[in-house]
């Protein structure tokens, strides 16, 4: 028999991150609390990353554990500055997908992170094209002997584990 009982958002969260107690996670020193999307507000703790992810569920609310993680976690991606705006439109009572400034805060960190993203990736590109020129990086003829696995670097012709 099939279980066909739609998740609420928390549940959806708990699958989609993989959130689990972080001794049972592939990161066990990472937790909640250490991360950048944890924040407090009107005494109650929340995960940003799980308020952007949420569905349109009335009175549900996810509330990070301190021992937990996901595979979201980062602590050094920091969300301060949009938090900050994002926890103005909470407590003016509006929600934050219909507040002007935070629309506009998120449009503008979206806007740097792609930029960040691109410049990362271009010069990702430039580190690799430098490494695969530079011929310090190959491996010796006289690897075969000590590192064989070093040999798939060989451009020496005359190399036996080059011979085939």
């Amino acid at each position: 028999m099939e279980n066909n009982r739609k998740r609420n958002s928390v549940e959806d969260f708990i699958y989609s991150e993989d959130y689990q107690k972080a001794s049972l996670s592939e990161c066990p020193d990472n937790k909640c609390k250490d991360c950048g999307a944890f924040f407090t507000f009107e005494n109650r703790t929340r995960c940003y990353v799980y308020e952007q992810q949420r569905f349109k569920d009335v009175g549900i609310e996810f509330n990070p554990r301190q021992d937990y993680n996901c595979n979201y976690f980062n602590k050094e991606w920091l969300f301060d500055n949009i938090i900050a705006v994002y926890k103005k439109a909470l407590a003016k009572g509006i929600d934050p997908n219909n507040d002007i400034d935070y629309q506009s805060a998120l449009e503008e960190d979206n806007k740097n992170f792609e930029i960040l993203q691109k410049l990362e990736k271009e010069t990702c590109a430039e580190e690799d094209e430098e490494d695969w020129n530079d011929p310090s990086l190959y491996a010796n003829c006289s690897d075969w002997e000590v590192e064989p696995e070093n040999c798939y670097h060989c451009s020496e012709d005359e190399c036996p584990m080059n011979r085939g």
